[in-house]
């Protein structure tokens, strides 16, 4: 083989090493400089609302301070149709009132009377959280 292919072969490999290196350097250590989770002032994004790189602390305790309730906290409300509920907070939230139904408003149900030997009915209140006494029917 010519001496002149070969040393054109090692300057075309030479080209691309350079190039790979380029590419490393500009994209993987420009993405480390946002990512390095052992400074305290690591990249934080807005929609999470928390403090960007060059956002004060204290502006990010204030934040927190106006949050409505604790996480976990629930407290007794009603519904739109009146029925007694719970809401939760999930992320200094309040969620909205939850009414755990445990049948459909209206609906009947077969059930025994007294003695067990006469049979009658029993309904699902408005707000489906319970059922009535039994009664004949």
């Amino acid at each position: 083989m010519n001496l002149k292919y070969l040393f054109l072969i090692l300057i075309i490999i030479g080209l691309f090493v350079g190039v790979g290196l380029l590419i490393y350097k500009n994209f993987y250590e420009s993405k480390s400089e946002d990512l390095d989770l052992n400074s305290n002032n690591f990249y934080k994004t807005e929609e999470h609302n928390l403090p960007i790189n060059n956002e004060p602390k204290q502006a990010y305790i204030e934040q927190t301070k106006k949050q409505e309730c604790v996480d976990g906290q629930t407290i007794s409300c009603v519904d739109e149709k009146n029925c007694p509920g719970k809401k939760t907070c999930v992320l200094g939230t309040w969620l909205n009132c939850y009414v755990e139904r445990i049948c459909t408003p209206k609906e009947k149900k077969i059930c025994a009377l007294g003695d067990g030997c006469n049979f009658g009915y029993k309904e699902c209140n408005e707000c489906g959280t319970g059922w009535s006494e039994c009664k004949r029917g």
